[in-house]
């Protein structure tokens, strides 16, 4: 059986995943702070496992991880 394909997330589900505005994942993208992107033709996408492996690993401050928070955890 093929393993499931990844989920891959937009940036507008990026923005709502850290309560920021684009600008923001980009400045963070740029700084090193947050994962760079899956570049498809002009379109950007992050890994849904790949962020949430970085959040478990890097919790900012005012975000409150916990299992089941994202609707890709929740089969959604």
């Amino acid at each position: 059986m093929a393993p499931e394909p990844a989920r891959l997330l937009t940036l507008r589900d990026m923005c709502q995943t850290f309560d920021v505005s684009r600008q923001t994942v980009w400045r963070w993208t740029r700084r090193g702070e947050l994962l760079e992107p899956i570049r498809v033709g002009r379109r950007c996408y992050w890994r849904a496992d790949d962020v949430t492996l970085w959040i478990r690993r890097h919790p900012p401050v005012r975000f409150k991880y916990f299992p089941g928070a994202f609707p890709w955890e929740r089969g959604q």
